[in-house]
């Protein structure tokens, strides 16, 4: 980055490098939101070039407030904690998380 009169400007190269993360970066992060909604069953565009893909949004976030309070507001700091070393260590974590449907929350 060139720094001049306290403004920063990026030389052709470094952008194109930079433009290339970012879509190599959206493209797996794509491919994420896709196959948890088709895991989860919820419904989702299909794959195009150049268009992002198009979860259901409120059933998207429905699931995912389900989990994040459950695991933020549902367990303690020790459990938490042992929720995640558990994680990382590849070991059951089933113990940890919500019981219940997520479909039928409110």
């Amino acid at each position: 980055m060139n720094h001049e009169r306290g403004h920063g400007r990026i030389d052709d190269a470094s952008w194109k490098s930079i433009s290339k993360d970012v879509t190599e970066f959206s493209y797996s992060a794509q491919y994420l939101l896709y196959f948890i909604c088709k895991k989860l069953d919820i419904p989702v565009s299909e794959p195009e070039v150049d268009e992002p893909i198009r979860p259901d949004g409120e059933m998207f976030m429905k699931w995912y407030r389900f989990y994040d309070n459950h695991l933020v507001k549902g367990l303690s700091d020790d459990q938490y904690r042992a929720f995640n070393q558990a994680r990382k260590n590849g070991e059951d974590v089933s113990q940890y998380l919500p019981t219940g449907d997520w479909r039928e929350t409110a």
